[in-house]
C-alpha cells in the first residue's frame, strides 16, 4: 500500500524504481520461493504490477502481471473448474476470490492496450457463477466506509461494472488484434470471400461499439443515481471504445457503417476527457491523487485520434500534452505517453 501511494522523485528520471519498490518485488519472490500462497500475497502483486504499470517500468510490468496470473491459479482462482486449495468458507471469500481473479484480467488486458495482437495471459472468465456479484452486509458497508445510512445504496455494483468493462475490453483486444490484411484475409480474398469477411468484422466492430455506449450510459445512470464513484469503469470504457474507434479508422477511414448511437458516445468521450485536462490545468490546487491512472490511455488515444479542423486540433493537443506533464508528476507512464506523440509527429511530419 506504501508502494502505489508513493509518488516518484522528482530529481530522478528513475525514482519509480526505489528501494521500496525493490524491497517489495523480493519480499513477493520471496513468499513465492517459500512456497506460500495467500489471498495477502497476491493482492501484493496485484498492487506491485499496477504501480509498474502506471509507471511504465518494463519489463517487470509484463513479467509481474504473468506471475500474478501463474500465482492466482496455483490458488485456485479462474473458473468453477479450477482446482481449488480449499472450497470458500463464505459468501465474503467467494466474493473476494472472484474479484481477485477479475483484478487478474483487468491488469492483463489493460497491459495489451499498446499491444492487442500480443496474447493474453488468461481467457476472459465464463458467465456462469464468476461474475461479482452485489452484497449489502454490515461487514462489506464498514469496510468499505459507508454509513448505516447508505447501506441501501448501490456501493457494490461498481465491481460488478469493472467486470463487465474488464470483459468488453477483451472483446475489443480479440477484434482489433485480427489486422484486416492478415493471412485469414488474404485467404478470404483468394476465395472471393473478401466482401463478406469485411462485413462481418464490420458488424462485429459496430455491435461491441453499441455494446460499449450502453454500458456508458447505464454506468453513467446508476452513478448519478445512487451517487457512487465510476472514474475507473468509465476509464476502462473510454479506453476500450477509443482503441476500438481508432482501429476501425486506421483500417477503413470512415465509420460509415457505426450507427448514431456509437459515434455520439466516442464524441462524447472525446469532450469529457478534453474537459477535464481542461480542469486539471485550470486549478493547480487538484490533487493528483483522485486521478485515475487509467485516464492516461484515455488521453493518449485522443491526442492520436486529432480532430477534424486543424486549428481547434493544434490546441487541443497542446492542452492534452500539458495535462501528461502535469500527470507525469504521479504517473510517469504520461512521459511515455509523451515521448510516444513526439515520435509520431516526427514520422508523420512532411
Amino acid at each position: 500500500m506504501r508502494l502505489i501511494t508513493s509518488a516518484p522523485s522528482e530529481s530522478s528520471r528513475n525514482g519509480t524504481r526505489t528501494d521500496l519498490h525493490l524491497a517489495a518485488k523480493q519480499g513477493f519472490l520471496n513468499m513465492e520461493m517459500a512456497g506460500v500462497l495467500s489471498v495477502e500475497c497476491l493482492e501484493a502483486g496485484l498492487l506491485i504490477s499496477l504501480y509498474e504499470i502506471n509507471h511504465a517500468i518494463y519489463p517487470s510490468a509484463f513479467l509481474s502481471v504473468g506471475a500474478c496470473t501463474r500465482y492466482s491459479q496455483a490458488m485456485g482462482f479462474g473458473g468453477p473448474n479450477a482446482l481449488k486449495l480449499r472450497p470458500p468458507y463464505n459468501r465474503s471469500e467467494l466474493e473476494e476470490s472472484r474479484r481477485l481473479w477479475w483484478a487478474v484480467v483487468l491488469l492483463d488486458r489493460y497491459l495489451n492496450l499498446g499491444s492487442p495482437s500480443r496474447l493474453a495471459s488468461v481467457y476472459d472468465p465464463p458467465d456462469d457463477g464468476s461474475m461479482v456479484i452485489y452484497d449489502d452486509s454490515q461487514e462489506t458497508a464498514i469496510a468499505n466506509s459507508f454509513g448505516s445510512s447508505k447501506l441501501g445504496q448501490r456501493d457494490q455494483g461498481c465491481p460488478a461494472l469493472i467486470a463487465q468493462a474488464t470483459r468488453l475490453l477483451g472483446k475489443v483486444l480479440r477484434h482489433t488484434s485480427h489486422n484486416y490484411c492478415s493471412e485469414t484475409d488474404l485467404e478470404a480474398q483468394c476465395l472471393g470471400l473478401e466482401s463478406s469477411l469485411c462485413q462481418r468484422q464490420e458488424k462485429e466492430s459496430s455491435q461491441l461499439g453499441r455494446t460499449i455506449a450502453s454500458l456508458i450510459d447505464a454506468a453513467e445512470t446508476e452513478a448519478r443515481k445512487w451517487a457512487v464513484p465510476i472514474e475507473e469503469q468509465l476509464m476502462i470504457c473510454y479506453s476500450s471504445l477509443l482503441a476500438l474507434y481508432n482501429h476501425y479508422k486506421a483500417c477503413k477511414g470512415d465509420h460509415t457503417q457505426w450507427d448514431e448511437q456509437t459515434l455520439v458516445a466516442v464524441e462524447r468521450t472525446r469532450a469529457t476527457v478534453i474537459g477535464r485536462c481542461r480542469e486539471l490545468l485550470s486549478d493547480p490546487v487538484t490533487s493528483l491523487e483522485s486521478i485515475s491512472p487509467f485516464f492516461l490511455h484515455c488521453i493518449y488515444m485522443i491526442a492520436i485520434l486529432g480532430q477534424s479542423e486543424p486549428q481547434s486540433a493544434i490546441a487541443t493537443r497542446d492542452v492534452l500534452v500539458k495535462a501528461l506533464k502535469r500527470l507525469e508528476r504521479r504517473w510517469q507512464a504520461a512521459g511515455v505517453y509523451i515521448e510516444i506523440l513526439e515520435a509520431r509527429e516526427i514520422l508523420q511530419s512532411p
